[in-house]
């Protein structure tokens, strides 16, 4: 273990930045984007004088806090967890910045907090060169990564970080979890991996304690690691940050469902192969009393129950997997991403035998709700190796700041993930029908088909929205390669009146 110095962390003090009332309208406001952009306006920031062992201030980081100080850590949590959700914490950083702005050009060090997501967002590289545009020493403003799960350091994460230190820019890492009896620290593994050394390295004084006293299991590498990076000039900072929330897991009640969930029904969508046999059913959940399904599912959202209407839909699948059917299901990157989410998948297993399981395939919905970081890859690599299958949901190939399937696919090639099955978009699908698809669409589409036609284990890709056999015909004209199997998906195609087989 290497020698580290103990940096002590002295009591918060908070500034009213911007007038704050969370609670009434909080709960008051009708919808999501309200909510949001209520918080986003109504932000405070907390600063936290970071000493060191003689008391001279090392820098000060700056945090946003979204509750007054009375709230419950349930309560911030909760929102920090919704503007997760929903890809909102990059509008937070930018707030920070101006903040941290003003520090540093009275010639103060500061820190900034955010997660691992903003840095990867495509406006982060413009947000610090706005910033040193306007005259700021950028030596004197430190990028605090938190240990907060929530994003992956990918390409586009290094790529950036390498851009930050050409700009003359700092960066720090809060990143020592404890995962079971062991110490992890993913992000600071990736990032040394690739010669990038943060200007420090902070590490909760409860976690450091636990290693000191080898109450938790480290190994070698990490050990090593720590000595290299302490030798080239890397502060270690121990210390309680009461700005990182603990996790907060809801448990609900499933006798108190809410009334239109509770009479929700659920209706199975064939999956056709072009001589009209069925190859798999997609279960889709219907709502009744006038409530259509994108008002059940944003208040599903709200209520964070989305991974009751889940658990819901496995269930009704069983029986169907149990003869031997295939069931598609629809899953949230939020979902897969909850602590609850393994446990509750082991339980299924329990019901589903292996030799049935690669008849259940989890659909990852290509919109925006979560996000995608190391927990959401271990987990689908978990499904994979239970005997599950995987399909990315929507495939939509144009860029499109609502959804996200093509960052999935992205994501889980440079994790050396593939797919079971790849559903295409049914607007690019329609587009084909129509005679609408731009040029350029149909090359990034055809070129993205090439790709995994040169695979060893190819996806199923499967065409949506189709009307009827002469569609099914059009769209594979323009799209099929060899090698490539193609099933096809739509409200009105069924087994006796699609493609050309006995019928």
């Amino acid at each position: 273990m290497p020698k580290i110095t103990y940096y002590p962390w002295q009591n918060r003090v908070l500034q009213d930045v911007l007038p704050i009332d969370i609670p009434t309208e909080f709960m008051d406001m009708n919808s999501v984007a309200d909510k949001i952009e209520g918080l986003l306006k109504d932000i405070r920031f907390s600063f936290e004088n970071i000493m060191d062992d003689k008391w001279v201030k090392f820098t000060s980081l700056i945090s946003a806090i979204f509750s007054a100080t009375e709230l419950s850590s349930e309560t911030e949590h909760r929102v920090r967890e919704l503007l997760k959700d929903h890809h909102s914490t990059f509008t937070v950083f930018e707030k920070w910045m101006s903040i941290a702005c003003e520090k540093a050009s009275r010639w103060e060090k500061v820190s900034v907090d955010l997660y691992i997501k903003d840095v990867g967002n495509p406006n982060f590289i413009e947000t610090l060169r706005r910033a040193k545009m306007q005259g700021i020493n950028p030596k004197l403003l430190i990028l605090e990564m938190r240990a907060d799960d929530y994003g992956i350091v990918d390409s586009t994460v290094i790529m950036n970080l390498k851009e930050i230190s050409s700009l003359w820019f700092d960066f720090s890492l809060n990143d020592f979890v404890i995962e079971g009896n062991e110490v992890k620290t993913n992000h600071l593994e990736k990032v040394v991996k690739e010669r990038l050394l943060p200007s420090y390295v902070k590490i909760a004084k409860n976690v450091y304690e636990k290693m000191r006293n080898w109450a938790v299991k480290m190994e070698n590498n990490l050990r090593n690691m720590l000595g290299s990076i302490v030798k080239q000039w890397v502060s270690i900072l121990i210390g309680n940050n009461s700005t990182t929330s603990v996790d907060v897991t809801d448990e609900f009640d499933y006798t108190k469902q809410p009334d239109f969930f509770r009479k929700a029904t659920i209706v199975k969508e064939g999956i056709l192969w072009f001589d009209g046999t069925v190859h798999a059913r997609e279960s889709l959940i219907r709502f009744w009393d006038g409530v259509t399904v994108p008002q059940g599912l944003q208040k599903l959202k709200e209520l964070w129950m989305t991974n009751v209407l889940m658990h819901k839909v496995i269930v009704d699948s069983i029986e169907d997997l149990l003869n031997g059917k295939r069931s598609t299901i629809n899953v949230y990157i939020k979902n897969i991403w909850d602590p609850n989410f393994r446990e509750e998948i082991k339980d299924i297993m329990g019901l589903i035998p292996i030799s049935y399981r690669k008849n259940l395939i989890f659909e990852i919905l290509e919109e925006k709700y979560g996000v995608i970081n190391n927990q959401v890859i271990d987990n689908i690599r978990f499904l994979q190796s239970s005997g599950f299958s995987i399909a990315i949901d929507d495939l939509y190939v144009w860029e499109n700041p609502k959804w996200m399937s093509k960052e999935i696919l992205e994501v889980l090639i440079e994790c050396g993930i593939h797919p079971d099955y790849i559903k295409i978009d049914g607007r690019h699908i329609e587009a084909i029908r129509e005679w609408t698809l731009s040029y350029s669409q149909m090359a990034h589409l055809r070129e993205v088909i090439g790709y995994f036609s040169l695979l060893q284990d190819k996806p199923i890709f499967i065409a949506e929205w189709i009307q009827d056999t002469e569609h099914a015909i059009k769209v594979m004209e323009m799209i099929w390669m060899y090698g490539v199997e193609f099933l096809f998906q739509g409200r009105n195609i069924r087994e006796w009146n699609f493609g050309y087989g006995d019928k």
